[in-house]
């Protein structure tokens, strides 16, 4: 799950705790309960890489031409002109239509991933809850019948 190299590689002592934080708050119990629980935990760690992401982005397309300083031990400069069109350049890029597009699949797959682990944990509760033979209520209607 973790980038070991790279511009984004994960610090491993950080993420096996992040893992471990939001496993523990789940607490799955079954296999499929910790396969989505482990789905979750990606979506979470891909859906923080986006910041970094949109942050490296933004300062390769806006690298300008560094002036020498106006006086001696002075700093660099960078001339307004080269700045304001760094910064056009930087807000026309592809990457800045992307990511928004790539933030809003990650968002609903989140969403789906945490109904689903939702749903398999509320069954299993059903299920231990329940006594051999009797019938499981359950909190959606069945298709093509009509409640009371």
């Amino acid at each position: 799950m973790g980038l070991q190299h790279g511009p984004f590689a994960d610090n491993p002592g950080e993420l096996q705790e992040f893992i471990q934080a939001v496993l523990a708050e789940l607490a799955p119990v079954t296999a499929q309960e910790r396969a989505e629980a482990l789905n979750i935990v990606g979506l979470y760690v891909r859906r923080s890489r986006l910041v970094e992401l949109e942050a490296m982005a933004l300062a390769h397309a806006t690298r300008t031409r560094m002036l020498p300083p106006a006086e001696p031990g002075g700093q660099p400069r960078v001339a307004e002109t080269d700045l304001m069109r760094a910064g056009a350049t930087a807000l026309g890029a592809d990457l800045f239509e992307r990511l928004p597009r790539y933030e809003g699949h990650l968002n609903p797959e989140l969403d789906k991933s945490l109904a689903r682990y939702a749903r398999l944990r509320n069954a299993r509760l059903l299920e231990d809850g329940a006594v051999e033979g009797e019938v499981l209520a359950t909190t959606a209607p069945i298709a093509g019948r009509r409640s009371a």
